[in-house]
């Protein structure tokens, strides 16, 4: 086995063994580690609480300036209503115009400009160019 192979090898995270599939597999294909592994992600998903989505009938684009129903809206969850702040067709010409994206590719670039000795580069600390804590 070549060292490449060696270093991606993966054990099992029930039993410890080699892992045969590719590189996101976490269990081997031992029956018994797939059960045991579908059971713990059973228990871990029905022990975390489910954040409630309110149910909205009807809601108010600011961009077309109309009360649309809610499936006029892309699901947005962590809105406080639970859908996109905009209707799917002005959605849709924000996306899609050419000016709208020159303006949001402007933007982001005067954010990166005024933020840019802030930002972690890769491998580097995540304190770097910021103060010592006090």
């Amino acid at each position: 086995m070549s060292k490449a192979a060696a270093a991606v090898q993966r054990s099992c995270e029930m039993c410890g063994g080699p892992v045969e599939r590719g590189p996101r597999a976490l269990v081997c294909s031992d029956a018994c580690c797939k059960a045991k592994k579908s059971a713990y992600d059973r228990a871990y998903a029905s022990s975390r609480p489910r954040v409630a989505v309110p149910k909205v009938k009807t809601k108010h684009c600011p961009g077309c300036d109309q009360r649309l129903p809610a499936h006029a809206f892309h699901r947005n969850r962590s809105a406080p209503s639970g859908l996109n702040g905009y209707c799917r067709e002005c959605r849709r010409v924000q996306v899609s115009h050419p000016a709208a994206a020159a303006k949001e590719r402007a933007r982001k670039e005067r954010w990166y400009s005024r933020h840019r000795e802030t930002m972690r580069r890769p491998g580097e600390s995540p304190l770097v160019g910021r103060a010592p804590p006090a």
